[in-house]
């Protein structure tokens, strides 16, 4: 974790809470932001990520990567668990709740910013503030409700006109593409290891694709 004054600036920035998970091998790093981070920084691209973790966090994995981290007592901690029924889901604890003014200003002007929330966490209005980006969203974590126990459930995303700007909303049915001769249908954008970007919504985008293992790791 870096100081404001030592943070260089990024070409793709991320925002919202990294992820510990409890699985049956241990802790693992999990958060859209974790992978997606990964992934860019796989690809070349100069990385920032804007989250909240604890000390149980294992940032160490993301070397590589700047990161601004807002103090919190707790990561958040998600746990899942298969019943007969399908996969249960359990919050057992939340971080910090991420606001634009956590955006360090060498990072407000970055071309591409990825709004990926995991547990409510991020502020719908920051779509809004990143006048000079590109700006995706992962809405996933505005679609998350819990209930005093912690169990996740599936719920409306409240606010959503507040991000009428961004330019990508991962989830978006992609435009397909019939196949080449000879070749599949490819529909990139819908690839998890797919990175669309450009500036400003009114230029399109370019498509960076690199098939890429990300494995998790134990923490």
């Amino acid at each position: 974790m870096l100081e404001l004054a030592s943070l260089q600036p990024v070409e793709y920035l991320l925002v919202g809470h990294v992820a510990v998970d409890l699985t049956p091998a241990g802790k693992q790093l999990g958060g859209t932001v974790s992978y997606a981070a990964l992934t860019a920084r796989a690809l070349g691209l100069r990385v920032g990520i804007v989250t909240s973790a604890g000390g149980d966090a294992p940032l160490r994995l993301l070397e590589g990567i700047q990161i601004f981290n807002v103090p919190t007592e707790h990561s958040t901690v998600f746990e899942n668990i298969k019943t007969e029924n399908g996969r249960r889901q359990i919050l057992h604890h939340r971080a910090a709740p991420i606001s634009f003014e956590h955006v360090p200003p060498v990072w407000r002007d970055a071309p591409i910013v990825h709004l990926a929330p995991i547990a409510q966490e991020v502020d719908p209005a920051m779509a809004k503030q990143f006048d000079a980006s590109w700006v995706g969203v992962t809405p996933q974590g505005w679609l998350r409700g819990w209930d005093e126990k912690g169990s996740v459930f599936a719920k409306a995303w409240e606010n959503s006109e507040q991000v009428p700007r961004s330019s990508g909303r991962r989830g978006d049915q992609p435009r397909r593409r019939e196949p080449r001769p000879g070749g599949r249908r490819m529909d990139g954008a819908s690839h998890p290891s797919a990175l669309s970007h450009g500036r400003g919504s009114g230029r399109g985008a370019a498509l960076a694709r690199r098939p890429a293992a990300l494995p998790s790791h134990p923490c």
